[in-house]
């Protein structure tokens, strides 16, 4: 299939026409079946891809997270937010930083940049984040073929596992709170405490580096485009 041909068509002019993508748009390439080869005849083509936040954005006058379009099966998201989905292993957004290079339909010198540094994002979260992708899709599974031929203590086993499983994942991510942490910084950034002495850092060199190079690429393109940007 010709997926240049096809996002060029009618069907996928929102790509070029919304303001919130255009030419903000850095990286863009197929995922789903057609990403990992299981595709069939049968099969739709799921677009995904990121596009940078607006100037607005930055600022706190607008919100913007992502785009979709439910005819075509595509998604794009902000920098922003898939920065943060990246950083949780996310297994719906980690696979663009992996695909084959004819997959890519749009790739950018920013998207080209991220890519470059993508191993800044593969840590011990995805263990937990795909097991846990996993456990949700055998759950949803069990559910719809036994529903009503489980006993009442495999119910309450199966909701007591899923609320740990939410509280775990709960705790992981607010770890900062147990901590009496007053404020909330990017990987790898310092949190202070009273007298301004830092606290709390013993990051890797993996999360320092994340850090330096996020706020790197916000300083190149988004505050940049706050200044040559009509508002």
């Amino acid at each position: 299939m010709d997926f240049i041909k096809l996002i060029n068509s009618p069907e996928y002019d929102f790509l070029r026409k919304n303001p919130r993508l255009g030419g903000r748009v850095i990286l863009l390439g197929i995922g789903g079946s057609h990403a990992y080869g299981t595709n069939n005849e049968n099969s739709d083509v799921d677009i995904r891809g990121i596009t940078l936040n607006l100037p607005s954005d930055l600022l706190g006058l607008t919100r913007f997270e992502q785009f979709e379009d439910a005819h075509t099966d595509t998604v794009i998201y902000s920098f922003n937010k898939i920065i943060w989905l990246l950083l949780e292993c996310n297994p719906n957004t980690i696979e663009l930083l992996g695909l084959d290079e004819e997959q890519y339909l749009i790739k950018t010198a920013p998207g080209q940049e991220l890519l470059d540094n993508r191993a800044l994002f593969l840590s011990k979260r995805a263990a937990k984040s795909f097991g846990g992708y996993a456990s949700a899709q055998l759950r949803r599974l069990q559910n719809a073929v036994a529903r009503d031929s489980v006993s009442q203590s495999e119910r309450e086993r199966h909701i007591y596992n899923s609320v740990k499983n939410a509280l775990d994942d709960f705790m992981r991510k607010n770890a900062a709170l147990g901590k009496g942490d007053a404020s909330f910084g990017f990987a790898g950034q310092s949190r202070h405490g009273k007298g301004g002495k830092a606290r709390g850092t013993n990051k890797s060199e993996g999360d320092r580096g994340l850090t330096f190079w996020w706020r790197h690429f916000i300083i190149k393109e988004n505050i940049r485009s706050c200044l040559t940007a009509r508002m």
